[in-house]
């Protein structure tokens, strides 16, 4: 991600109600998706599989931000030329 998107994304968007609505969901996710590796790992190996399970996720929404951002941006410019 573009230093300055990352910027806007962390000091702007993900302290948002939605931000962060969305964080309690990516992490519902992963520990519903570790359920399995209960009897098969230990505490602390199922954490870092929740942990790299996160770490995931919020990696997608960052890269999906900035893809976002281009795509409206484009938009934009493609609507200005059109005028």
């Amino acid at each position: 991600m573009s230093e300055l998107l990352r910027k806007i994304y962390e000091q702007a968007i993900q302290d948002e109600d939605i931000a962060v609505a969305m964080v309690r969901r990516v992490d519902d996710w992963a520990k519903s998706l570790t359920v399995p590796y209960r009897d098969v790992l230990d505490d602390d190996q199922m954490e870092l599989l929740q942990n790299l399970l996160f770490s995931t996720a919020i990696r997608a929404e960052e890269e999906g931000f900035q893809l976002g951002i281009r795509v409206i941006v484009k938009l934009v410019l493609e609507i200005l030329a059109d005028s």
